[in-house]
This record gives C-alpha cells, sequence and structure tokens, in this order.
C-alpha cells in the first residue's frame, strides 16, 4: 500500500465505531454486510485487528451503497449526513 492508502485505512479504521453508530447500524448489521463476524467489526473498531486495505474497500462500498440506496447522500440519515459528511467524505 502506499502511504496515501495507509493513511485512508487507518483514518477510517479510528472512525469506524462512530460512522458505524451514525448510521444507525449495528455491529451485527456491519458484519452481516460485510460477510464477516461481528467479532471481526468489533476487532476492527477497538483496533486489535489492524484494517487492511480489502476491509477498508469492502466497508467504503457497504456505506457507499447504503447512500446510494437512500436515493442520494441528502437522503442518508440525518444524523449521518449533519455530523460526519464533510468528515467522512476524504475516506468514504
Amino acid at each position: 500500500m502506499t502511504s496515501t492508502d495507509e493513511e485512508l485505512v487507518s483514518r477510517l479504521q479510528a472512525h469506524l465505531s462512530t460512522i458505524r453508530k451514525a448510521a444507525g447500524w449495528s455491529g451485527e448489521r456491519l458484519a452481516n454486510e460485510l460477510g464477516i463476524t461481528k467479532q471481526t467489526v468489533s476487532s476492527l473498531e477497538t483496533g486489535k485487528t489492524q484494517m487492511t486495505k480489502m476491509h477498508y474497500l469492502a466497508i467504503r462500498a457497504v456505506f457507499n451503497n447504503e447512500i446510494a440506496v437512500s436515493g442520494n447522500a441528502s437522503k442518508a440519515p440525518g444524523a449521518f449526513r449533519a455530523r460526519h459528511a464533510a468528515r467522512t467524505s476524504t475516506f468514504l
């Protein structure tokens, strides 16, 4: 990975729990969407497991799809949109 990739992965991992909660998702829902265990989501959120580029790409795809399915970014859940749109745009 390039240093830019590493920075993006690191930033997403650091904010994963906040993003998931702001979207109103449980760890179990995110795990199901990603095809991983709830324990793996927990380990990623706490830093016990280092996020890989594959995790990063899968998580981005899942959250980007959630926004697309909702119609567009303006229809994303209010708390998610209002509190995190600007911060997450750099890694989502």
